[in-house]
């Protein structure tokens, strides 16, 4: 009877326990953190869907099929991409709001990592790091640790969402295709039909991008305050339901 050949025992590992790939000279192994560089690299580039095993390994100029002894999948890869990024904040006593702007920094330093940031879980040590610091700044605020685990979904929301909305204004329309736009909006909108746009219309004027992160983060770090029960509030809300 043939015996079944036994699996790799770095397949049973996670990525952080595993034996890097040697060099392309093969004088040294190469690190997560050479990895993530070139990562990177290809990522600024051209895009996050560029990314893949082969074209990272090719960069570093490693065999593909040694890369991929070491990394099982893509998602591995960016895995690494994460912990790298979330490696660079640097989190001495920061408060949540410097937390936040840290966070909201490094973003902006990778706008790829837009798409890492609120979709996957950190599990490298900076990463499990990031979220052990958070956690504990939104407990000693008050809160219990469901809704602080729960809360900082939200604020890595907002944080990598407002970074999307300031690419997104880098390729804002042209100036005839504004002006068509800002006469229909002028004949559509009425005090009567539209009376909180007409309002906000009238108001609007030029806001930049700091200041747009910033008057959001007061909104957001505002409703984690009103969260945290007070005595003046008399019996502390009931989990998972907001004020």
């Amino acid at each position: 009877m043939a015996t079944a050949t036994a699996a790799p025992l770095d397949e049973f590992r996670m990525i952080w326990d595993r034996t890097p790939p040697m060099s392309r000279d093969r004088q040294h192994r190469l690190g997560t953190a050479q990895i993530a560089r070139a990562a990177f690299a290809l990522a600024e580039d051209e895009s996050l869907q560029a990314i893949s095993v082969k074209r990272v390994a090719a960069r570093l100029g490693v065999p593909g099929n040694r890369m991929e002894q070491y990394l099982q999948s893509r998602d591995e890869l960016l895995d690494i991409m994460l912990e790298a990024a979330l490696a660079e904040i640097e989190i001495p006593e920061l408060d949540l709001r410097g937390l936040a702007v840290a966070t909201h920094q490094a973003v902006q330093a990778h706008p790829w990592l837009v798409e890492l940031i609120g979709s996957r879980t950190p599990s490298g040590p900076a990463g499990l790091r990031f979220v052990e610091t958070a956690l504990r700044l939104l407990v000693d605020e008050g809160l219990s640790l469901p809704d602080a685990a729960q809360l900082l979904d939200t604020l890595l929301a907002f944080v990598a969402g407002s970074v999307r909305v300031q690419r997104r204004s880098r390729t804002a329309p042209s100036p005839a295709q504004l002006n068509v736009r800002a006469r229909y909006l002028m004949d559509t909108v009425s005090d009567e039909q539209y009376p909180y746009l007409t309002e906000l219309f009238s108001a609007a004027h030029s806001v930049s991008p700091a200041e747009s992160f910033a008057r959001g983060l007061d909104l957001v770090l505002g409703g984690i305050a009103a969260r945290v029960p007070t005595g003046d509030r008399g019996a502390p809300p009931e989990a998972g339901s907001f004020p």
